[in-house]
């Protein structure tokens, strides 16, 4: 499979609106390609390879957050560790 660029994935995801913005959160450290953070925005990758990036990260842990202080708190509830927002959702039940 032919390789793009990493901002140009990150755009064609709709994780951000231009590759400008793409380039400024690679640069800023905010993307991972698996457990790696992306060193540079013209990185040639698989079109396929997961990502995540800070926003992700922020919006799970977020949301983790809320779900375990609600008033009705599911058995097993624990707190997002850093690097597992890629995690499937058996691996996060499993934390």
């Amino acid at each position: 499979m032919k390789k793009v660029r990493l901002d140009q994935v990150l755009v064609e995801r709709a994780l951000y609106p231009s590759r400008e913005q793409a380039q400024r959160a690679v640069m800023a450290g905010e993307v991972r390609i698996g457990e790696q953070v992306a060193q540079k925005p013209s990185l040639l990758v698989d079109p396929k390879v997961c990502i995540t990036d800070g926003q992700l990260e922020r919006a799970v842990s977020a949301l983790t957050e809320a779900i375990c202080h609600s008033a009705r708190q599911p058995e097993g509830c624990a707190s997002v560790r850093p690097g597992l927002a890629a995690a499937s959702p058996s691996e996060v039940a499993k934390s």
